[in-house]
């Protein structure tokens, strides 16, 4: 992926296709609108300049009618199977090592934003530095990234984690559910969300999963979504014909 981009993968878009078809919506329109299709989120390589997915998940959200679409969105993210947290968990024993193998790997994954983790004295801030300001508010986008954030570091810090020590800043506080409410929301610029809390959380052992990570593990709770975008990319290889069970394996890089 071309680095001197801003590019994001298109891949990233799916679990907001999901949540319209789960509110009865169709996503195909919303993707139409800014020049996409839902069977090119499929392709794990594809990417997309970052200003056409700010401008889908916005949209996203005005067609669902939901202020909070992208924090619902990520919160409702499974973590289990991520290959992100499954290294960093794999590897870490503390939840400093936790979350900069995490930043370490999810810079791997985009180049229109560079995820951080800096520590200031008494406090640490785990958040992104956008490589490009955009023009279009990017609210649903800080949401999303805000509630991301927050999932990795209730993960990591399981029950000891208050979130009443943590200050969080977005774009826009608004599209915020109320549950961020404790972290006294604050607005900031368009630049990046940012998670600041106690340092002293970060020399604090890593709690083990109660549950064995793997990136080729399918969880129960993702088999629907799972199955959903296998049968998408079947239907798009049908006018080739003749598809064996091995070609369809093939097909989402897993074996027979």
């Amino acid at each position: 992926m071309p680095q001197n981009l801003p590019l994001v993968k298109l891949s990233l878009l799916r679990p907001y296709a999901n949540a319209l078809r789960d509110r009865g919506l169709d996503p195909e329109p919303v993707f139409s609108g800014v020049g996409l299709s839902e069977e090119a989120t499929l392709d794990p390589e594809m990417s997309v300049h970052v200003m056409v997915a700010t401008q889908f998940v916005e949209n996203a959200a005005e067609a669902a009618d939901d202020p909070f679409l992208g924090a619902r969105v990520a919160a409702g993210l499974d973590l289990e199977g991520w290959p992100v947290l499954a290294d960093a968990e794999a590897r870490a024993s503390t939840v400093g090592d936790y979350l900069s193998i995490f930043v370490s790997t999810a810079n791997e994954i985009a180049s229109s934003a560079v995820e951080y983790l800096h520590l200031d004295g008494p406090r640490a801030t785990l958040g992104e530095r956008r490589a490009l300001e955009p023009s279009l508010l990017p609210a649903q986008n800080d949401a999303f990234m805000a509630g991301l954030g927050w999932a990795v570091l209730r993960r990591a810090l399981r029950d000891s984690l208050d979130p009443s020590q943590i200050q969080v800043v977005v774009s826009e506080p608004k599209a915020l559910p109320p549950e961020f409410e404790l972290m006294h929301p604050m607005k900031g610029d368009r630049s990046g969300f940012k998670l600041t809390f106690p340092a002293a959380w970060l020399s604090a052992p890593l709690e083990a999963s109660g549950e064995t990570i793997a990136s080729h593990v399918v969880s129960d709770r993702s088999i629907p979504e799972f199955v959903h975008s296998f049968r998408q990319v079947v239907r798009a290889h049908f006018e080739h014909g003749n598809l064996t069970a091995a070609d369809c394996a093939d097909l989402v890089s897993m074996n027979q």
